[in-house]
């Protein structure tokens, strides 16, 4: 019976470790590895509260898919109106797109530190995500994607070629510490933005209903969104922070670009750990493009009404493909432009996603708590305690940001 019982669990995985581990995208990685050379192991602290925040968010949303079998902007226009759907677009499409630049901008920086041209890879690269989206049926791009991001894990590596003082790690961990500057405070936002994404809080219902989740599957989709979270999202992070601190911070090296980063690893931790950077960040690029034009074109067919889903073929649900094909082609397109700076531009898609997260996590803690939309599945009180606090304290942080940069102060 336990043996069936793991083979059930495997075979509904999918929605909530892609999620989790799409989470570690090309901005991802860029805070972290920011966050880890510049301000040493002193983000540790704020990844684990972030990410016991993200938890808690990501198992509202797969209650809500498993339990009406609709995504979340479909519950947002049936419970709020077209209006607050609508708005609720605008919002995700504003942050979306300039994570999918950043994302493509992460597959052009990646694959020109082994010295393949962008305009040669970058186009290549959009075609073969547009043909398996396509061509595909959920299933196939499930699993292509599940094994595309085993890749990330590669960052585990470069931690420990990267020799950190563990024991400074733990303490890090554990000892919460805060600098009241804008530097400091504009990564937080950034941290928020990458580790909650607005995409992933559409994605992860999304996914659950198209897969054909039901009530039934309830406590294996939450075990999966709980493990998930702390084993692919959590670790994978800790480790990036980790390898930048002990190699990047320790000799005083800032990074204003994915070559920094990954050059600076060479001499410091190896060939090998240059080599793992530059792998993981090309698989977290790819795997990021596939999933966030397929989050925006969910959101918008189901804010307006429109057919979606990946086992609908392109001429059943039109608009959804043509959503994610011009989203594709889009964001291949703005990073072939030359001279574009993309580090910053990935660290303030981070930072507009971090702005747009509290508004989002309104309307799901709101819809979470209906206890005609949910009944028993209500949230519970130290669900609403955790998702309260966390909107409250990313609230404050990006407001203490905004003032410190507006009013010049920092």
């Amino acid at each position: 019976m336990k043996l069936a019982r793991f083979f059930i669990f495997f075979s509904l995985m999918g929605p909530g470790l892609l999620t989790a581990i799409g989470d570690n995208d090309v901005g991802g990685i860029a805070s972290n590895s920011a966050a880890g050379a510049h301000f040493g192991y002193s983000f540790l602290w704020v990844l684990l509260i972030v990410t016991i925040a993200l938890t808690v968010v990501l198992d509202m949303c797969a209650r809500m898919g498993v339990i009406t079998g609709k995504g979340l902007m479909d519950l947002i226009r049936e419970n709020f109106g077209l209006r607050w759907a609508a708005f609720s677009v605008f919002c995700l499409f504003i942050a979306n797109m300039a994570t999918i630049i950043s994302n493509f901008g992460g597959l052009a920086g990646g694959i020109e530190m082994f010295g393949i041209s962008r305009y040669i890879f970058v186009p290549l690269a959009a075609a073969g995500i547009w043909y398996l989206v396509h061509k595909g049926t959920y299933k196939i791009v499930e699993r292509g994607l599940l094994v595309l991001s085993m890749v990330v894990l590669s960052y585990i590596g470069s931690a420990f070629l990267a020799k950190p003082d563990w024991g400074l790690v733990i303490r890090q961990t554990s000892i919460p510490s805060i600098q009241m500057n804008s530097g400091y405070l504009m990564l937080m936002v950034a941290f928020v933005g990458t580790t909650i994404a607005p995409w992933m809080l559409f994605f992860i219902q999304s996914m659950i209903v198209d897969k054909g989740l039901t009530k039934r599957h309830i406590n294996f989709v939450r075990w999966e969104v709980w493990l998930s979270s702390f084993l692919s999202d959590y670790a994978i992070s800790f480790f990036i922070i980790i390898a930048s601190a002990a190699t990047l911070f320790k000799h005083g090296i800032r990074i204003n670009d994915f070559s920094d980063a990954a050059m600076a690893l060479r001499p410091l931790a190896g060939e090998f750990a240059f080599i793992l950077f530059g792998v993981g960040l090309l698989a977290a690029a790819v795997l990021a493009s596939f999933l966030l034009p397929l989050t925006t074109a969910y959101a918008v067919c189901e804010a307006f009404g429109f057919e979606n889903g990946l086992n609908k073929r392109p001429e059943e649900a039109p608009i959804f493909y043509r959503i994610f094909s011009g989203l594709i082609i889009f964001g291949a397109l703005f990073v072939l432009i030359p001279g574009i700076p993309i580090f910053p531009l990935i660290i303030l898609a981070q930072v507009v996603a971090g702005l747009i997260t509290p508004v989002l996590l309104i309307f799901i803690l709101l819809l979470a708590n209906n206890h005609h939309l949910m009944g028993r599945h209500r949230n519970s009180r130290i669900f609403n305690v955790i998702s309260i606090a966390a909107v409250a304290g990313i609230i404050a942080v990006v407001t203490t940001y905004l003032f410190l940069s507006i009013t010049g102060k920092a």
